[in-house]
């Protein structure tokens, strides 16, 4: 599925070979709450939220060895 960078981004570690740590997929609904996901190597846990507070939710294990997202970029900026 695609998800636009609008709703959705990769947070990478700070060595040279910028390994990914985990992705973020959110979004709000039209009474203004927050939902999404966070993946991480592990798992992946819901978020929700509302009135500029977050609460993470259900969990889930990742079957993959790695995380279950694949960023797509056209230059060096991203």
């Amino acid at each position: 599925v695609y998800n636009s960078p609008e709703n959705m981004f990769m947070v990478y570690d700070d060595t040279v070979k910028q390994e990914p740590l985990f992705a973020v997929r959110y979004g709000i609904d039209e009474d203004k709450k927050l939902h999404g996901e966070v993946y991480t190597l592990l798992e992946t846990i819901k978020i929700g939220g509302e009135n500029d507070e977050i609460s993470f939710g259900e969990k889930s294990y990742n079957p993959y060895p790695d995380l279950p997202v694949v960023e797509f970029y056209f230059n060096e900026e991203r």
